[in-house]
C-alpha cells in the first residue's frame, strides 16, 4: 500500500509556498497507521478523522473529497512543523514555557482524577442543619420608638442640669396623661432632635446593637410592658430622652422552608471542600515533601520603588 507524505520546502513567496504544498512523494517508511510524517513525527489516521469530523460534522468521509483532505492534512502538517521548528530552538525549554506546561499538566490531571461534581444534599442532612443552628436563623426583637430628646450642653452647671431634668420630667408628665397625638405634638414643640421633630419622634425599627440608637434608649423600651407605654427619661452626656413604645415583634425563629436552599448551598459547598481537602491529602501521600518554616518565615520581597510612568517612544534602556 502506497503512502503519501508531504514535503515542504522553506520559501519567501507565495508561488514557491503553494508549488511546496503540492510537492509530494510516496514513501514506504510511514507505520501502517499515519498518514503524514513531519520531523519523524506520524501523523495518525485517526488524528486527520478527528480534524474531519470538527471540520464537515456528520458528514460521511466517503463523501470528501480527495483535495479537502489534504488540506485538513496540510493544516495538520503545518502545526507539527511548528513544533518541530520550536523544540529545535529550544523554546519549550524557556522557563516560562515549562512553567505553563508544567500548570497544564496540573490543570489536566486535576480535572481527570477530581470530579468537582456537585455533592448531592438529603433532606435529613437539611433538617439536622436547622436544628443544630441555634440562635443563628432568630431575628432578635424588634421595637418601634418614638423619642422626644431635650439638649444639654456637657458643661452646663448643676444648677441648669437641674432645671433641665425639671423641663423633662414635667414634659414627660404631659404626655403621659395625653395620647400618641399629644406625643407628636409635644415633640414638635420641645424636641431639639430635627431629625425626628416633625415625625412625632417616630425612629423607625430597630433592634438591639442598631448604630445610630441609643443603646440605652433600646433597653428602656425592651422593658417596657405594653405597647404605647413611655419608660423613665433616660440621661445621656447630650442632654435627656423621653421615649415611648409604639410597636413591638417578639423574637422568632426563620422557618425551615425560608431557610432550606441556604442550608442545602452551605452543606453541598462543606462536602465539597472536604472531597477537595481528602484529594490533596491522596494526592500527598507517599511523597516526600520538606518545607523549609524558618526560610518562609524569613522570606521578603523587594521593595518598588515608585517610579513615573515612562514617556511615549521611551524604552527601559533609555531611563536611568
Amino acid at each position: 500500500m502506497a503512502w503519501i507524505a508531504l514535503a515542504f520546502i522553506a520559501a519567501s513567496t507565495p508561488s514557491c509556498r503553494k508549488s511546496a504544498e503540492k510537492d509530494a512523494v510516496v514513501s514506504s517508511s510511514l507505520s501502517t497507521t499515519a498518514v503524514a510524517s513531519v520531523a519523524g513525527q506520524e501523523i495518525s489516521e485517526e488524528t486527520l478523522r478527528i480534524e474531519l469530523r470538527r471540520r464537515f460534522g456528520p458528514t460521511p468521509v466517503e463523501t470528501i473529497t480527495h483535495e479537502q483532505k489534504l488540506e485538513i492534512l496540510e493544516r495538520l502538517v503545518r502545526q507539527e512543523a511548528i513544533y518541530a521548528q520550536a523544540k529545535a530552538s529550544g523554546f519549550d525549554q524557556s522557563t516560562e514555557m515549562r512553567a505553563r506546561i508544567k500548570n497544564l499538566i496540573i490543570a489536566q490531571f486535576r480535572e481527570q482524577r477530581f470530579t468537582n461534581a456537585t455533592p448531592v444534599v438529603s433532606e435529613l442532612e437539611i433538617q439536622a442543619a436547622y436544628e443544630a443552628s441555634g440562635d443563628r436563623f432568630v431575628q432578635p426583637t424588634s421595637l418601634r420608638g418614638a423619642m422626644l430628646f431635650i439638649a444639654q450642653p456637657a458643661n452646663a452647671s448643676a444648677e441648669k442640669k437641674a432645671e433641665t431634668r425639671r423641663r423633662a420630667e414635667s414634659i414627660l408628665a404631659e404626655a403621659r396623661a395625653g395620647d400618641g397625638l399629644a406625643f407628636a405634638e409635644l415633640c414638635i414643640k420641645h424636641s431639639d432632635d430635627q431629625v425626628t421633630r416633625y415625625k412625632g419622634g417616630d425612629l423607625g425599627w430597630f433592634s438591639r446593637g442598631a448604630s445610630g440608637v441609643e443603646p440605652a434608649l433600646v433597653e428602656a423600651l425592651e422593658k417596657a410592658a405594653n405597647v404605647g407605654d413611655f419608660a423613665p427619661i433616660i440621661e445621656t452626656s447630650r442632654g435627656y430622652l423621653i421615649t415611648r413604645l409604639m410597636e413591638k415583634r417578639e423574637a422568632t425563629r426563620k422557618p425551615l422552608a425560608e431557610v432550606k436552599e441556604l442550608l442545602r448551598h452551605q452543606i453541598a459547598r462543606d462536602k465539597a471542600a472536604l472531597a477537595e481537602g481528602d484529594f490533596y491529602a491522596a494526592v500527598k501521600r507517599g511523597l516526600d515533601i520538606r518545607i523549609d518554616q524558618a526560610r518562609v518565615e524569613q522570606l521578603s520581597l523587594p521593595t518598588q520603588k515608585n517610579q513615573p510612568p515612562r514617556l511615549p517612544g521611551v524604552t527601559m534602556s533609555d531611563t536611568p
